[in-house]
């Protein structure tokens, strides 16, 4: 045997590992990429889950104030507010404001609660409950 065919022949099998581990890699990528995908939709069936048993124990935290005028939980579902609204109610449909500023007088306590950043919506409470807002 010649030089030149024991190299050919070390060649030809360093390119044969090289197209193993090339077809192996390949595989492995698309099973990585598979499971990758398999997680991802699992992940979204939980979160889906998850946020129906929010939603269905926001909306009975709701209903079970049957104290509330129609209009206050139909608001709060709605995530809107309503005039006469109390801070738990706003509370309930909007969540934690950005910032609260408050004034505690002979007349009262006077809120004003901050939603949002660039645009800005103030809800304005007397003693608790919502008298105006601006946005």
């Amino acid at each position: 045997m010649k030089g030149s065919d024991l190299v050919w022949i070390l060649l030809m099998g360093i390119i044969g590992i090289v197209i193993v581990v090339s077809v192996n890699f390949a595989r492995e990528e698309r099973e990585l990429a598979a499971a990758t995908k398999w997680t991802r939709d699992a992940l979204a069936v939980q979160e889906r889950a998850e946020s129906r048993e929010v939603q269905q124990a926001f909306e009975k935290t709701v209903a079970s104030h049957l104290e509330w005028p129609v209009l206050v939980r139909s608001a709060i579902l709605a995530h809107q507010v309503a005039l006469g609204m109390t801070t738990e109610q706003v509370l309930l449909s909007w969540g934690n404001p950005n910032d609260v500023n408050r004034s505690v007088g002979s007349w009262g306590v006077h809120e004003q609660w901050v939603y949002g950043y660039s645009s800005r919506t103030y809800l304005y409470f007397e003693n608790g409950i919502l008298t105006s807002w601006s946005d």
